[in-house]
C-alpha cells in the first residue's frame, strides 16, 4: 500500500466484475467503474468527464453475476489522461435509497 492510500479517509473497494456506467435516461455509456467508497468513485472513461459538472449515472453489472441498477448523481472532481482514455474521480452528491442499500451490501 502506498503513502497516498494510507492518507485516504475511506477505503476504496476495488471492483472485480464489469460494472458499466451510463447516463441516466439513455444508453450512452460513460465508462467502467474502477473503485468505489461511501462518498465517491473512480471511473475509467473513453472520453473525459468535465470537472465540476454533475452527471446523472446508472450502473449495471455485466457478465454472469447480476445486480440491480444503481442510479446516482456524481460530480466530477478531476480527470487524468491514461493510455486508453481517462480516469475520472467523482464525488457522490445524490443517491437513491435503493442504490444506497446495494452499496451498503457491498460493506462500504
Amino acid at each position: 500500500m502506498n503513502q497516498q492510500n494510507d492518507q485516504r479517509r475511506y477505503h476504496r473497494h476495488e471492483i472485480s466484475g464489469e460494472i458499466e456506467a451510463y447516463l441516466q435516461g439513455s444508453n450512452t455509456k460513460v465508462g467502467k467503474l474502477v473503485n468505489v467508497h461511501r462518498e465517491g468513485l473512480l471511473l475509467e472513461c473513453p472520453r473525459a468527464l468535465i470537472p465540476e459538472q454533475i452527471y446523472n449515472l446508472r450502473f449495471t453489472m455485466t457478465g454472469e453475476v447480476t445486480m440491480p441498477w444503481i442510479e446516482l448523481d456524481a460530480k466530477c472532481l478531476w480527470m487524468a489522461r491514461e493510455d486508453n482514455g481517462f480516469r475520472c474521480g467523482c464525488l457522490i452528491v445524490d443517491i437513491e435509497r435503493q442504490a444506497l442499500t446495494v452499496l451498503r451490501q457491498l460493506d462500504l
